[in-house]
Parts: C-alpha cells; structure tokens; sequence
C-alpha cells in the first residue's frame, strides 16, 4: 500500500473582527508519499466536520454528507513537499466558500482532507485536524504511533465583517504579503509556543524527534543518525518456466554457475541409472547445450567452482574427482578424496574447497569436513560438523558456511554454521521445516530453503534480524533432490523430483528484485525512543509515548495476538511430538508451562517432546506469549500419554536384535519365533538390529502360527533396505491367495496380495504402493487392511501414500508356512529390521509413531 505522510504547517484563520468568524483558511502543510517529499500538482479534497467526523459542515464542492469524500478535487502545487492554500477561497476552481455561520454555530470543528499523487488514488489523511493545534503527524492509515496536541479553542478574529466570501480580491497587498509569507515563531502565539515547547525547547522545529521513524526502499544503507527499526517484507517470487534440462533427473548438488551460465553434471534418473551427463545454461539464449562428459556416471555427486573451473566431486561409490575447463572444454583428473563420500555438499570460499557430511561406502552418515587448497592440491580434515548427515545444502553467509537441513534417518530441521577462520561450528536456528535434499540460495541479505522432505513446495526464509525462520511462499512445483543458483540477480531451480518416482526436466527462475520493488525498510533515529510495532512514520517528542500513556485501541495492536493456537495430538509412547503456536507482534518472547508451571528453558514458540513418557509428560499444557506492551496466554492441550498403542493387537514382533544365534524371537509375548535358515546374518539395523539376505535361498522360517493366519484387519510394519531390483522378491509370504503376501518389484513399488483361495492362486487381489523403495535405503513401509470399512493403506516412512479398494470382505485362512525373506517368487536380497504384524488395522497416528521410533 502507498504511504501518503503529511505534516501540518500551519492552519490560520484569516478575519477581521473580534467576534465574527471569516470564512478563509490560510492552510499549508507537508506532504511526503512512500518516504519521498512529494513534487508536482496534489490533489486535494477538503471537509470541514464535526469532532467525531461523521456530520459534514462544509466541504470544497458541497458534495460531501456525514464525513463523506467529496466528489471534485483543487489542484494544489506542492514543491519539495510543501504546500499552501487558502481554504474558502472561490478564485480556487473546485473550491466553494465557507459559510461563516459554519465557525459561530458548531464548536469542535475538524478539518478533513483527502491527498492524491495523481497516480495511487486518493487517501484520507488522519486524523482530523483540530484548529490551533500543534504540528503532528498524520497518515493514510491509522496513526497509532503519533500522540497529538490538545485541540486549543477557536481561533480569536481581530474585525468584523460582512457575511459572505471574502475574496483575494478584496485584501490588501500587505495582506497579500502576510500570507504568502513563511510563519515564523514570532507570529505564533504564546499559546501555541507554549504547547510546542511543553516539556523542553529545540531552536531545529523542522528536525526529526528523537524516535522518528524513516521509510527507506529496502536493503539501502541507513541515513545518518538511524537505525534499522523493521526490516520490510519482500513478495512472494514470481516463477518463469526457461528451457528444460535434457534429461529428467535428480540433481542433488550438481548445479554452478560459472562465466555467466548454469552447469549441470551427473544425477539420478529413471530405471536407477546413474548419469556422467555435463550440460549447460545460457540465460541470453535460453538454451541449454551439451559438454563433453565425465569419465563416470556420478550418482549424489557434489560440485563447486574454483579458479574458473568446475570440480565434480565423488558420488555413489566414488572417491575421484573431475575438473571441467572451460577453456578447453574438456574434463580433467582432480586431486581424489581419502575415501569413498556420496550425498556430500560442497562450496567455495577464499579460494577453497569445502566438502562437508554425506555418507561412507557402509551408507553411515558422516561429519566429516575436507578442505581442498589449490596451493598444496590436497585435500585436509577440518573440525568435524556437529551432526552428522547427508542430503543437506551449504550456503555462504554473514561470513560462514551455513549447513542447512539433511538427512540423519528422516529429514530434519537442524542448521549449524562453520567458520573457516576459526574452524569451529555453532548451531544456528532451526529450519520450521524438516527439509532434506532442498534447494537454498542467498539474497537480499536473507537465506532461502524450499522444498526437499518428501516432495515438498514450500519455502521458508531466515532473517538475521530476528534470527527466526518464516513462510515465503512456495516453489512452482514440488521439488526433491532439485538444486538452485543465482545468475543475474536472479534464482534458479533446476530438475529433481516432483513426485513419488517422477522425475523432472524443468527449470524454473524468479527476478529477486522484483521481490523488493515497493518494499521498504523503517528506521528509527537515534536516541531514547519508545519501541513498538509501526504503522506509519510519525513524529513525537522525545519520550512522549510511553505504554502507560496508549489506550486499549493502540495497546491491541501493540501487544502479541496469538494466530494459531497449539493443537491436541495423540501422543504415543516412546514417540516425539511437538507444538507449536504462531503470534502476531515485535521482540516476541515465549514461556510454556506445564499444569501453570513455568517449564525450565522451554522459551520457544515450538515446544518439543521426546522419548514421552506418561509419569514425565502427562498433564495441561500452555504458552504465554509476551512483549513490553502485554502478553497473551494460549488454550490449554493436555497431554495423555498412550504406553500401550505399540503392542495392542500385536501379534508378532520379530526385533532382530540377538547380533547372533540361529533363532529371532518373537516379542509380542505370542511365542512365534523364527529360526534362520540358511544363514542369514546379523548385521546393523535402522533400530538397533536387523537381518541381512543374500537374495539367494536364506530367510527366516515362522512356522503356521494361528496368531497371525488372519482372515479380518491385519496390519503390518516393517524397515526395508533392498540392494537389488532385479528380480521379484519376497520380503514376507504366507499364501497370496489367503492371508497376505509381499512382493518388491522390479520398478521398486511393493505389492501386497491376499486373497480366498487359500492358496498360492487365485481368486486374489493385489495392492501397489505408488511410492519408489530406494537403492541401499531404509524406508519403513506399513500396510493396513480394513475388512470393515473394504480399504487397504500402503504408508511410506510415517505417510499415507495411497488408499485403495479391498475387493474381497476376508481372507481366507491358509495351511502355508509364513516366511521372512522368502517367498513364492524369489528370496529378498537387502537388509529387513522390525517386522511386526497386528490384528487390526493401524491409525495413521500410530503409522507415524511407528516411523518416529525409527528416527
């Protein structure tokens, strides 16, 4: 919204005798339009009301009722902001004379005034302007920011004169002078030098107070003698679709800029392949060509530029590194890494590499930070990051290497900063998203994350400001393993994926300053100024406004409101969960408490539960939201901790956590263990432990236990990590065409079959997820079958993916032997940990407790 500021002058009434009151306003006034002293031709509307507005004395064409705007306009030269007019002038065009019974009937008279810079439309100036007040300030907006002067009583006139206009014609040239003339002090009388002295005396009446706020277009430096009091919001990025990459693919950290344009090395694809493809962007052209390729396909490959040229780094499997030049248009043998690093993220700064986390050869997360120096061409360890993971992005700001998000089991929130003068980490605020494989880019003094988790759109923005991070809109499509530059002021997303096994070929960029264009930065002037939240700028003395000088109408919009309240949630045992409430309001606090205790360190808007149990967590839950103006209290959530929700209705629970011996118990209490047959191993699981099949003939054999041959609701939990999609494989059977089975296709979708035959045939149905599993990754995948209600869930890590039909009301009990890690098609060749099987169907709270056990 245009910003219409205007200051008065000096409002005079011109007369001549002692008791009658003339019908011309001497009027002049200062006028500044989004923080710019306005120049050219304002138009203008005036209104002469009642104190409380809303009954019309007179106004400059007549046309005004009750407080109304008036239809026609004067035309007023405004030079350097400033402006002068003679109210009731009828030489004016567009203005009618003032009725002097006007003054001699009604006491409490206010003057109404409209502004227009011809462009933006007229706004009504506030408040209304009492006669012989003070100068104060006022605005198109409300001015809850400005304490005004007493209104003084109506002007005293010297002489009588006849009713009716009096004219410019019908003054003397002296009069004339007077007018025109500039008002000084000594032409003020001693009751209005006395309110504008009040409580001290400035020789500088045109100089700012102390307090005074100043719009400036953001990001611009500060005037002299301010400080940055609100930084501005800038608008949600307008996306343009430029021309698609030549292969849909995941990008990872694959994407530079170098000499003006846009690389793109490696990736991921469609049917598991891994690309040594090199590509790049030309923003004058909007084209994309083809480079010579790497010597290797690189799967989660990092990249930087360094010296003008492009270091491809690592990827699955790989501890080499490639150098693209430019120049010669060809790839060239880098110094390698010590070891094998894939998922990892690299940036540049003073002239060095850093390659930070990823994963090792064993698919473990690592913190690990390696350095490379041009000068000795090696590369050497660096303080370790404090939290290891891979998936994460770097960005370079307020001079360190800020690592954002990532992967650790799940996406998580975390942010930690690295200074390289240092070499020491710290943690920095936490994203208000789980966010791994994003996209991020630095601008306008701000960082930017979207999309990443699970296929996401959204983006969020840290302001060092306030060192929060807040909602920014969103991306043009949802985005997974996508990546983002910044070319030419402005950003570009590249590829990725935008749903469960869509890969994209799109880019997608957005002018970052037109994100900025009308938005402005407030700054205050130096000094003991009261603080609050602005709403226009406006001049007051110094300490003029205190909090117990606002009413309750300015207090409310001083002090937090609280806009969303923290909501009730199911709470399982062993589980994380949070809450989290949203205020509106500056230099916001935050206390929750517990039963109306307050809780020791929990000062943040999100509160966060872990590992919750019933004897620590149980009880009334709420959040006092506070500021110098006041504070508000949420509603109260209580917390009942449910320590039974994981093994109602289970009926098999196979941990894999012996480490060694041929038996898996059954921790359901049923007494179902398994026995291993032909030598599955025991290896490291995503809970503790897990089992290892080599995909050949090895698998756990249950037996034909009742406990779990169910012909009703039936669900089923289990960590999957394949390593291999070459053929159909059993992750468990029993009969696909009785209780259920599970077959992994070869498109990396998992079926679950069950059906009334009783047997390995038909009649049955089958169920497909439409999420991918992936390659030497843990994802936990749950199936609920609802007999009553006919539906069948697939969930994928903690999500619903897809709910389907169940087209038979039972199963069929089975005489087969249920087996893990085998089946009907071929044996399971990947690692499978906390299989558990119930008689009912999971809620989607329970599915996501589930995941979080895993996390």
């Amino acid at each position: 919204m245009t910003k219409i500021v205007g200051f008065v002058t000096f409002l005079m009434v011109l007369g001549a005798a002692s008791h009658a009151v003339p019908p011309v306003l001497n009027y002049s006034g200062q006028v500044a339009v989004n923080g710019e002293a306005f120049n050219g031709n304002g138009l203008f509307k005036f209104a002469l009301v009642n104190a409380d507005g809303t009954t019309t004395y007179w106004s400059n064409d007549g046309t005004s009722v009750d407080g109304s705007e008036p239809q026609a306009s004067v035309s007023v030269p405004v030079i350097g902001g400033l402006y002068s007019i003679l109210l009731g002038n009828t030489a004016q065009q567009g203005m009618g004379a003032i009725d002097p019974a006007v003054f001699a009937q009604h006491t409490g008279t206010k003057l109404r005034v409209w502004f227009s810079d011809g462009v933006n439309g007229f706004q009504q100036l506030s408040p209304d302007r009492p006669f012989a007040s003070v100068p104060y300030a006022f605005s198109s907006e409300s001015a809850k920011s400005a304490e005004t002067a007493k209104t003084a009583e109506a002007a005293n006139v010297a002489m009588a004169v006849q009713a009716g206009a009096i004219t410019k014609q019908m003054l003397g040239n002296d009069v004339l002078t007077d007018i025109n003339a500039t008002i000084g002090m000594n032409r003020l009388s001693s009751e209005v030098t006395e309110k504008l002295n009040q409580e001290k005396t400035t020789n500088n009446y045109n100089a700012p107070s102390v307090g005074s706020l100043l719009a400036v277009p953001y990001g611009s430096d500060a005037p002299a003698g301010y400080s940055l009091y609100q930084r501005g919001e800038p608008k949600e990025f307008v996306w343009e679709e430029k021309a698609p990459v030549s292969v849909a693919r995941y990008a990872y950290d694959g994407v530079e800029v170098l000499d003006d344009k846009i690389y793109f090395v490696g990736g991921y694809g469609a049917n598991n392949y891994a690309l040594n493809i090199a590509e790049r962007y030309d923003p004058v052209t909007n084209n994309w060509e083809t480079l010579s390729p790497m010597s290797v396909a690189r799967r989660t490959v990092a990249c930087s530029v360094l010296n003008g040229k492009l270091y491809a780094i690592g990827g699955h499997g790989l501890s080499s590194v490639e150098i693209y030049n430019p120049s010669t248009l060809a790839w060239t043998t880098g110094p390698s890494l010590p070891s094998e690093v894939k998922a990892g993220t690299a940036v540049t700064v003073n002239g060095k590499i850093y390659l930070i986390g990823g994963t090792n050869s064993s698919d473990q997360n690592i913190n690990q930070v390696l350095c490379f120096d041009p000068s000795s061409n090696q590369w050497t360890a660096k303080a370790s990051m404090p939290t290891a993971r891979h998936g994460m992005k770097l960005v370079w700001f307020d001079n360190r290497i800020w690592a954002i998000g990532g992967n650790v089991g799940g996406a998580i929130k975390i942010v930690e900063s690295y200074d390289p003068t240092t070499d020491t980490w710290k943690a920095e605020a936490s994203l208000a998203t789980a966010r791994m494989w994003s996209v991020t880019w630095v601008t306008n003094g701000k960082i930017y994350v979207g999309g990443g988790q699970r296929i996401d759109s959204s983006i969020e923005v840290y302001d060092p400001t306030t060192k929060q991070w807040s909602d920014a809109g969103n991306l043009p499509e949802k985005k997974f393993c996508a990546d983002a530059v910044v070319l030419n002021d402005q950003v570009y997303v590249v590829a990725g994926q935008t749903a469960s096994g869509v890969y994209s070929n799109k880019v997608y960029a957005a002018d970052l300053n037109a994100s900025m264009e009308g938005v402005y930065d407030l700054y205050r002037k130096d000094g003991d100024a009261p603080v609050g939240t602005p709403i226009v700028q406006s001049e007051y003395a110094d300490g003029s406004v205190t909090t117990a000088k606002l009413d309750g109408t300015i207090l409310k919009y001083l002090k937090p409101e609280i806009t969303s309240q923290p909501q009730a949630q199911k709470v399982y045992a062993k589980t994380n969960v949070s809450y989290s409430v949203t205020a509106e309001g500056k230099y916001l606090t935050y206390q929750w408490k517990k039963d109306e205790v307050d809780l020791a360190g929990e000062t943040n808007a999100t509160l966060n539960i872990k590992d919750a149990n019933a004897t620590q967590h149980d009880g009334n839950y709420s959040v006092v939201v506070s500021n110098d103006f006041g504070s508000e209290e949420s509603g109260q959530i209580l917390v009942d901790v449910n320590t039974t929700w994981s093994t109602d209705g289970l009926v098999g629970w196979w941990k894999f956590d012996e480490g060694s011996g041929t038996v898996a118990y059954d921790s359901s209490g049923n007494g179902n263990d398994g026995n291993l047959t032909n030598g599955p191993t025991w290896s490291i699981g995503k809970i503790g432990g897990a089992l290892s099949f080599d995909g050949v003939d090895d698998f756990v054999f249950l037996g034909n236990p009742p406990e779990i041959g169910l012909s009703g609701n039936q669900s089923f939990s289990m960590w999957l990590k394949p390593f291999s999609f070459n053929a159909r494989r059993n992750p468990y059977n029993k009969a696909y065409g009785g209780t259920g089975t599970f077959t992994l296709e070869p498109n990396q979708v998992m079926t679950y079959f069950y059906g009334v035959s009783g047997t390995d045939s038909g009649p049955y149905g089958a169920y497909q997820t439409t999420s991918l599993l992936a390659l030497n990754e843990w994802s936990n995948l749950v199936l609920t079958r609802n007999l009553v209600t006919l539906k069948v869930r697939f969930f994928f890590n903690g999500l619903l993916d897809v709910t389907l039909n169940a087209e038979h009301t039972t199963a069929s009990i089975d005489s087969l032997s249920a087996k893990i890690g085998d089946g009907y098609t071929s044996p399971f060749h990947g690692v499978i940990d906390d299989f558990r099987i119930y008689d009912r169907a999971l809620s989607a709270e329970e599915v996501q407790a589930l995941y979080n056990l895993g996390q």
